[in-house]
C-alpha cells in the first residue's frame, strides 16, 4: 500500500512541469438545433407594420406558421404542416368557423385587425383548455377600453388601389367603459412578379379563367362593425358584453372554383369573471356566445358560367348568371 502511494505522488509530481506549459487548443465549434418556443404571441403593432392583408398572412412571420392562399385575402393558417379542424382559432375565447364546406371564408377572416390588441399563439397539442387543437391554437385577445377618453385612426393605401383605414373611441371608469370600432379594407386583384393579375393565371383553354369583363374587378371589398362594454360590479369581477358585425362583399378565389358573393357574419359575446373568492378558488369564469356566419358563392365571374362559351356542352341551359352556386350557414 504504501508503494502504491510512492508511485502516485512521484507521477503527479512530474506531471506539474507539464501543465504549466502553454498549450494552442484547435478551433472548437458547438452545433445545435434551435427549438422553437411552444407558445409565441404577436402585438397589433407588429401587425400594421408588415403587409399583410389578413390574420393569416400576418402570422407567416412567426416560426412554424404559414398560410395557404386562395386570393388576395381569406388566407387559412398553417402550424407546423397542419392546417384546417387541427387548428383552433379564437377570439377573445370564442370559437368561430367558416360557412363553406371547402374553407373559401377561414376562420381568421372574420375578424379585423383593429378588433385586436394581441394574438398568441400555441404550437402543437399543448392547449388543454379548448379540444381539437392537435396543430395548435391561435387566439386574438381584443381590445380593453381604458380609462378615461382614448381614440385611435389608421389608414394605409398600397399597391392596386389597396385600403385598410380603421377607427376606435373608447371611454372608461373605474366602474364602466365601453369601446367603438369600424373597419374597411377593399382592394383590386394583386399582381405576380410577371405582371400578371392573380385573376389572369389561367390558361386560355380553362373554362375556369375568369371572363373577361372581371379580370380587373375588385378583389374585396369588407366593412367591419363592433362594440364593447364592461362593467366592474365589485374590485374583484367583471362582466363584458361585445358584439361584433362583418360584411364582406365580392371577394374573389382564384385559386378555387367559385367566388364570394357576400359573407354576413354576427358575433355576440358576454363573460362573467371573479377573483379571489377563497385561499382554494382563485377566479370563476362564466362565458356564453352566439356566433352566425352567411356565404354565399357562384361562379357567375368565370368562363363556367358563360352561355356564349362554345366549350360548355351545358350553354344551352344556362338560364341565369351562374351554373354553379352555394348558400352556406353555420351557427355555434
Amino acid at each position: 500500500m504504501r508503494t502504491i502511494i510512492s508511485m502516485l505522488c512521484c507521477t503527479l509530481a512530474a506531471a506539474v512541469p507539464a501543465a504549466a506549459e502553454n498549450l494552442i487548443l484547435d478551433e472548437i465549434v458547438v452545433r445545435g438545433q434551435k427549438e422553437s418556443p411552444r407558445e409565441e404571441s404577436l402585438t397589433i403593432r407588429e401587425v400594421r407594420e408588415s403587409p399583410a392583408r389578413d390574420m393569416g398572412e400576418a402570422l407567416r412571420q412567426v416560426e412554424g406558421l404559414s398560410y395557404v392562399r386562395k386570393g388576395a385575402i381569406a388566407n387559412d393558417v398553417v402550424i407546423r404542416g397542419l392546417q384546417r379542424d387541427n387548428i383552433n382559432v379564437l377570439i377573445d375565447g370564442v370559437r368561430l368557423y367558416g360557412a363553406c364546406p371547402n374553407r373559401m371564408d377561414s376562420p381568421a377572416f372574420h375578424f379585423d385587425f383593429a378588433e385586436v390588441e394581441q394574438i398568441r399563439i400555441v404550437k402543437g397539442p399543448y392547449d388543454v383548455e379548448n379540444a381539437g387543437s392537435l396543430g395548435g391554437l391561435v387566439d386574438a385577445v381584443g381590445k380593453k377600453p381604458k380609462k378615461g377618453f382614448g381614440s385611435d385612426l389608421s389608414f394605409t393605401y398600397g399597391s392596386y388601389d389597396s385600403i385598410n383605414a380603421s377607427g376606435t373611441a373608447s371611454y372608461g371608469t373605474d366602474r364602466l367603459d365601453g369601446l367603438l370600432g369600424y373597419a374597411y379594407k377593399y382592394s383590386k386583384p394583386p399582381e405576380s412578379g410577371d405582371g400578371k393579375r392573380i385573376t389572369e393565371i389561367y390558361p386560355a383553354t380553362s373554362n375556369n379563367r375568369y371572363r373577361p369583363g372581371s379580370i380587373d374587378s375588385t378583389a374585396y371589398e369588407i366593412n367591419t362593425g363592433w362594440a364593447r362594454f364592461g362593467i366592474n360590479p365589485t374590485d374583484n369581477s367583471r362582466t363584458e358584453f361585445s358584439y361584433s358585425y362583418q360584411d364582406a362583399d365580392h371577394v374573389l378565389y382564384p385559386y378555387l372554383l367559385m367566388d364570394a358573393d357576400y359573407d354576413r357574419t354576427h358575433r355576440f359575446n358576454w363573460s362573467y369573471r371573479i377573483e379571489k373568492l377563497s385561499p382554494l378558488v382563485s377566479e370563476v369564469k362564466l362565458q356564453a356566445y352566439w356566433n352566425r356566419v352567411k356565404h354565399l358563392m357562384d361562379d357567375r365571374y368565370r368562363e363556367t358560367s358563360n352561355p356564349d362559351n362554345a366549350a360548355l356542352m351545358y350553354r344551352t341551359f344556362l338560364t341565369r348568371n351562374y351554373f354553379m352556386s352555394t348558400l352556406a350557414e353555420t351557427e355555434t
